[in-house]
């Protein structure tokens, strides 16, 4: 099981007295606090407008997908007509445009188009490999049908979010109404912890703190979500004319009970659109860990951002994100330019529990046995099993025998060793204690 640091929930406090078989009495943290981090773009961007069907500009909006051993990236474009184009990797870093053979374009099929219908929006999929074979590509998208003529004649817009199944994820079939509402890109998932059907929308419920924010909806089948709870908004600490746009929701890669979210959030005045941080333990309380900083900021050359949905792997220790960066506000789409880039953090990297200097602490109770232990930090660590009560070492096991061996083909794991091999720990409940100097730990597995 993998443990990541994005809250104190894997930390033991103490309580600055010993209750007797409960609380040790040395166990509280010392030196030691939470950070957020940023990540660093690629070179080069993985996807631009160059094909005729994607006219000037791909939009911001995409989701990544891995399915054996081949990355798909879907992806929408400004073209003549409004679509949603499929691109395919090996290696996450050369794309592919592939000759899909599904929608037409001017008299031909020769192109990477998955969909095209008229008034169509914010495609979002979903890979599901046990779900049943028509149903194992599922997909959200939002609908626009003008009512009393639509805005520009003094109506409005009947807004609904839609879902589409396919067997192969190229070939959908839209089979229902998943909601109302949710004018941009959602973000939907199905919950590895609970197996039920989340989507993460924006809302402008009135109701609400008066900006955009971003809902949730969870349910046994897609097209039985409940009613939205009020997940992601804007605080006292944001500025006052900031609000939610896109969600970008994932469940943390190989982590159970861990969530991370790169909301959009749009400052109207500036018209700019930067990318926030957010992590959560059960994808209903949510923290930002880089507080009001973003985790990707604009520049004049890039003023807008958005994030996609889906988390990948470079294969070499690191991981990344999919961003789309406009060379325009977000109100001025007509003949811009947006790219498709990698924002590349280390594994586990988007926080950290960190010491400046001298730190320690000690894990809550574990009770699963050890067969392996691996790290993922940075700095000077070194790690010590601990009897449950007092804290104390356990024999073969002390910090100063532990040893940290590099995982071949991984520049972010090490394996660590004691003097006794784990198959010698006792049997029972134990702690585990960290002590660091000037080191982050991102997550460790046993």
């Amino acid at each position: 099981m993998k443990h990541v640091f994005i809250d104190w929930s894997e930390v033991e406090s103490s309580y600055g007295v010993a209750l007797p078989g409960y609380y040790p009495l040395n166990a509280s943290p010392v030196g030691v606090k939470i950070v957020g981090h940023t990540p660093t773009f690629a070179a080069q961007p993985i996807l631009l407008a160059d094909k005729p069907w994607e006219g000037s500009t791909v939009n911001e909006y995409s989701t990544l997908l891995k399915i054996g051993d081949e990355y798909r990236l879907y992806y929408e474009a400004f073209g003549p007509k409004y679509c949603l184009c499929m691109a395919s990797s090996k290696d996450a870093v050369h794309w592919e445009k592939p000759s899909l053979g599904v929608c037409d374009f001017n008299g031909s099929k020769d192109n990477n188009i998955v969909w095209d219908a008229d008034g169509t929006h914010g495609f979002t999929v979903l890979y599901e490999a046990d779900a049943p074979a028509d149903e194992r590509f599922k997909m959200v998208y939002t609908t626009f049908v003008p009512v009393d003529g639509g805005p520009e004649n003094g109506g409005s817009w009947l807004v609904t979010t839609k879902l589409a199944c396919s067997p192969d994820g190229l070939h959908f079939t839209t089979v229902g109404d998943a909601c109302r509402g949710g004018d941009t890109q959602s973000s939907f998932l199905r919950d590895p912890n609970t197996g039920k059907y989340l989507l993460y929308t924006k809302s402008n419920d009135p109701s609400g703190p008066c900006r955009r924010t971003i809902v949730r909806m969870e349910g046994e089948t897609p097209l039985s979500l409940g009613n939205p709870e009020l997940m992601l908004y804007t605080d006292p600490h944001d500025a006052p004319d900031v609000d939610h746009y896109t969600s970008a929701v994932n469940v943390w890669p190989g982590a159970s009970g861990a969530y991370v979210a790169f909301p959009a959030f749009f400052a109207h005045t500036a018209d700019t659109v930067n990318i926030q941080l957010y992590t959560s333990r059960n994808g209903k309380t949510w923290y930002r860990p880089l507080g009001t900083a973003p985790f990707v900021d604009c520049t004049p050359a890039l003023p807008s951002h958005y994030c996609g949905c889906g988390i990948g792997d470079c294969g070499d220790g690191n991981w990344f994100v999919v961003v789309g960066s406009g060379d325009h506000g977000h109100n001025g789409y007509a003949g811009n330019k947006s790219v498709l880039r990698r924002a590349i953090v280390r594994e586990d990297g988007f926080t950290s529990i960190r010491a400046d200097g001298e730190g320690t602490f000690v894990t809550c109770e574990l009770s699963s046995p050890i067969t392996q232990m691996t790290l993922n930090a940075t700095g000077s660590v070194r790690v010590e099993i601990v009897d449950r009560l007092e804290c104390k070492p356990i024999p073969g096991f002390e910090a100063d025998t532990c040893r940290l061996s590099p995982v071949p083909g991984n520049s972010a794991q090490q394996t660590v060793t004691w003097a006794k091999p784990l198959s010698e720990l006792p049997k029972g409940p134990f702690r585990i204690k960290f002590y660091l100097t000037n080191a982050d730990i991102y997550a460790y597995s046993i």
